[in-house]
């Protein structure tokens, strides 16, 4: 039933970092199940080695359809094709520490309309907070998202690019 997602971080002042992390599914017919979101996230804190420090639990707030958008108005998607989205956000103390922090969200599965992936594979998604002297700084994130829905055989260009709400500078390589 998954589809994709982010997690993102801002440092908000001394050890506080708001933490969010943004969800997307399958709410058409290929969701066999109607699986819907966790009416709870749970995000694991690990240090630089690995080691699990804690986890913590963020309330979903309720979900929302994303509108399919087709930059042709001679075509149309399915009417099946839908897709929902929630942003699970909460306040982590982290404390400095030499090598930063890992957190890591791990949810199965992802939608079988993904035919490119077998089997019951999932999703993970991480954010590393870097330890002294760089802990006083928040995360980049995507400035837009790929369309929902794609025409075979029509050429696309996607934005990958993102922002950095502290300024930094983004160095992207392949």
């Amino acid at each position: 039933h998954i589809i994709g997602g982010e997690m993102y971080y801002d440092h908000l002042g001394g050890d506080q970092y708001q933490v969010t992390l943004n969800l997307y599914r399958d709410c058409g017919p290929d969701n066999v199940n109607g699986t819907g979101f966790d009416f709870q996230a749970q995000i694991a804190v690990y240090d630089a080695a690995g080691v699990f420090q804690f986890s913590q639990m963020l309330d979903d707030p309720g979900e929302l359809t994303v509108p399919v958008v087709l930059d042709d108005p001679c075509l149309s998607a399915p009417p099946e094709v839908c897709v929902a989205t929630t942003q699970y956000t909460g306040i982590f103390v982290l404390p400095p520490l030499a090598g930063g922090y890992t957190l890591s969200y791990q949810r199965c599965c992802r939608t079988p309309a993904m035919v490119n992936l077998q089997g019951q594979m999932g999703l993970t998604c991480t954010v590393h907070v870097p330890g002294p002297p760089d802990n006083a700084n928040s995360s980049p994130r995507f400035s837009e998202y790929p369309p929902i829905a794609l025409c075979l055989g029509t050429d696309i260009s996607v934005d990958h690019s993102a922002e950095d709400p502290d300024g930094d500078q983004l160095v992207y390589s392949i």
